[in-house]
């Protein structure tokens, strides 16, 4: 619903859904990762990414210990840095949990 509405999804986007709290209707082909730190940009674009669906709960876990976590923590701020957020929901009353947050992942660049 309100995810793939708010962020504009259409059918057939490919979308990958880090954790295991979160669902999207049938009609968009998600793929589920504990973390999507585990593929770089590049590697998201040549799978035909086109939308990652990210999860405080996850990364939040990171940042709660940054000398152990430092380069999960690197590959985080790279990732988040190099795609285009495009909505964010934040826990409340109604929903409580994680702040889930929608990242479009950029074309790849054209070769010359």
């Amino acid at each position: 619903g309100a995810v793939a509405r708010q962020a504009r999804f259409r059918g057939g986007d490919r979308v990958v859904v880090e954790g295991g709290l979160f669902h999207l209707p049938p009609r968009f082909p998600a793929t589920r990762t504990n973390s999507i730190i585990g593929n770089s940009i590049e590697e998201y674009q040549r799978d035909g990414v086109r939308y990652l669906v990210a999860t405080s709960a996850i990364s939040d876990r990171y940042y709660a210990d940054p000398a152990a976590q430092g380069e999960s923590i690197a590959a985080h701020q790279l990732l988040v840095a190099r795609a285009e957020p495009v909505a964010s929901f934040e826990p409340d009353r109604r929903h409580p949990g994680a702040t889930i947050t929608v990242l479009r992942v950029p074309a790849p660049a054209a070769e010359d």
